[in-house]
C-alpha cells in the first residue's frame, strides 16, 4: 500500500497528537474542522513527488487546517 511509512499527527491546542492518543472529544473537533480533499492531495502530491516508500509524519494543525510533512531528520519536506 502506498504511503505506509507516513504517520498523521494531529496539533490541537499546542498539543501534538497522534492518532491512537485522540479521546473521542478531540476526533469530534477534527470532524468539525476536517476537509479531506485538502488532506487527500496534500498527501498524494507527496507520495507522487518522494516515492511510495516515503518516512515522514504528517503534521495537522486544527482548527486552520495547516499541513506540514516532517521527515525523519525534522526536515520540512
Amino acid at each position: 500500500m502506498r504511503g505506509n511509512n507516513i504517520i498523521n499527527v494531529y496539533i490541537i491546542e499546542g498539543k501534538e497528537l497522534n492518532s491512537t492518543e485522540l479521546t473521542k472529544n478531540q476526533l469530534l473537533i477534527i470532524e468539525t474542522y476536517e476537509n479531506r480533499t485538502l488532506y487527500n492531495d496534500f498527501r498524494n502530491r507527496l507520495l507522487e513527488e518522494k516515492g511510495d516508500d516515503i518516512e515522514c509524519t504528517i503534521k495537522i494543525r486544527i482548527p486552520d487546517l495547516t499541513i506540514e510533512a516532517i521527515d525523519e531528520y525534522g526536515i520540512i519536506l
